[in-house]
């Protein structure tokens, strides 16, 4: 990554696994290496909800390599729509160190299609 960068890497179009230059932090939030960022919904209050920092910073210095294993799973729907499990990061690991651990996401935004 490098120095001061800032991306992400999106599930389903709405979880973000957040990519950013945090190497040497020490108090990290759900905008650092390793956080799943805050959703964003003008309808709420507060707008933006279900941010979560990572367990520990594990960002590598800028300029190096960033690995990242996770492992997600998409929500469970009934026929009907109804949500029978939420979406969840069952891990995720940055450069070889757990940084998420089981977190769910209760606001599941059913996607309509189009016809």
């Amino acid at each position: 990554v490098p120095k001061d960068s800032n991306s992400g890497i999106y599930l389903m179009g709405r979880y973000e696994i957040q990519i950013l230059d945090s190497h040497g932090k020490e108090n990290v939030g759900y905008g650092d290496m390793g956080g799943l960022y805050r959703r964003w919904d003008n309808n709420r209050n507060p707008k933006g909800f279900d941010g979560v920092p990572p367990l520990i910073n594990a960002a590598n210095p800028a300029g190096e390599w960033q690995k990242l294993i996770i492992k997600f799973r998409a929500p469970r729907l009934a026929k009907d729509g109804k949500v029978l499990e939420y979406p969840r990061f069952i891990s995720v690991y940055l450069n070889d160190q757990l940084v998420q651990k089981n977190n769910f996401f209760r606001f599941y935004y059913t996607c309509f299609s189009m016809h």
